[in-house]
């Protein structure tokens, strides 16, 4: 693999469109542009590291949701190495709804969705997951993670493919706890693994900065199968956001450990807790160290 992309320091953010459109999966959030996020304070590279995350000062008296930053990388890439060194993510909070993930262009989910990194709520454990148009069956040999559900496609159900980390350190305040890591996606024609590697067992070669996969033992998603991956996984763009609420942590809300509201219903209960807690959301930030793109 050869270096093509490095996504680090001052010019991070040169190198991704602020998303601030209403948010597609239905969150209780405001996604600012890039001169609303430094405005705000929500993003900075001060000390060489790229740290961008969410409000967390304000109580939200009305319906616009909490402010707080989507980026999506100006290239797209299909196929490749992808090294995110990630000292911190958003906390295992009450209705946060965190990503680290590759999308495909056009309408959704048309050419593909890949979720590295993806939780809910107080979860502790990361699910990878990927998303197609038309039916994609995966397996899940040679992993050390569990996969949930095999088939991608979001006619069969919008939960997609889905596996479970293993390891409370992948997600959340476990994952922070350890000062991070590096997550690995290698994408190819035949499979995409996913890889995570606690703060302290990075591999030299991605320290090096010459990765060597052969080194880099049983991934943790292996997803792999009947797919034709080049025909549902084209032209990816990299993607960080944290959302609330929505469809995904608004519709399981209830079935946390999370405040709920007498009278109240799993999403209205969520976004209550989102609108009245702001300081639980100091936490609620990425600090990327670099990604780097390698391709073959």
């Amino acid at each position: 693999y050869a270096l093509q992309d490095v996504y680090q320091g001052d010019g991070f953010f040169d190198n991704f469109n602020f998303f601030s459109a209403a948010d597609p999966t239905h969150g209780f959030v405001k996604y600012l542009n890039h001169s609303e996020a430094v405005t705000h304070g929500l993003i900075n590279t001060s000390s060489g590291v790229a740290v961008f995350g969410a409000d967390g000062f304000n109580t939200i008296y009305d319906n616009s949701g909490r402010s707080s930053i989507r980026i999506e990388s100006k290239k797209s890439y299909t196929h490749g190495l992808f090294i995110a060194d990630i000292s911190h993510m958003p906390g295992s909070l009450c209705g946060i709804w965190p990503a680290f993930w590759t999308l495909g262009s056009g309408e959704w989910p048309g050419n593909g969705e890949i979720d590295i990194i993806e939780g809910v709520n107080l979860n502790e454990v990361n699910a990878f997951t990927l998303h197609t148009s038309d039916v994609c069956i995966m397996n899940n040999t040679r992993e050390t993670g569990t996969l949930e559900t095999d088939n991608c496609a979001v006619s069969y159900s919008t939960t997609g493919c889905t596996g479970k980390a293993s390891g409370n350190n992948t997600y959340g305040d476990g994952f922070n706890d350890i000062k991070g890591g590096v997550y690995a996606m290698q994408w190819t024609s035949q499979f995409i693994k996913i890889w995570f590697f606690p703060r302290d067992s990075i591999p030299d070669s991605i320290s090096r900065g010459a990765p060597e996969v052969s080194e880099f033992g049983t991934p943790q998603a292996n997803f792999h199968g009947s797919c034709d991956i080049d025909e549902h996984f084209k032209k990816h763009r990299i993607v960080f956001d944290t959302t609330f609420c929505g469809d995904f942590a608004g519709s399981v809300y209830h079935q946390s450990t999370c405040p709920q509201v007498e009278g109240m219903d799993s999403m209205g209960s969520c976004i209550d807790y989102v609108k009245n807690n702001p300081s639980d959301y100091l936490d609620a930030f990425w600090s990327v160290n670099y990604i780097k793109v390698y391709e073959e």
